[in-house]
């Protein structure tokens, strides 16, 4: 729990103490093989598009 006055600066402290938390340690990957690209016109995908609403 945090208390301030300023809102802003108390969510920056608590995010900052949060972070500092995690372990930060280096991965290893595996190095990714993607297929060759295809040239040409791309088609419609099955699925709509999803477009979040404006709320404001």
């Amino acid at each position: 729990m945090a208390r301030s006055e300023d809102n802003k600066r108390v969510r920056l402290n608590v995010i900052g103490h949060l972070l500092s938390q995690v372990p930060d340690e280096d991965l290893w990957r595996e190095k990714v093989e993607l297929p060759p690209r295809k040239v040409g016109r791309v088609e419609a995908s099955e699925h709509a598009a999803r477009v979040a609403p404006e709320r404001f």
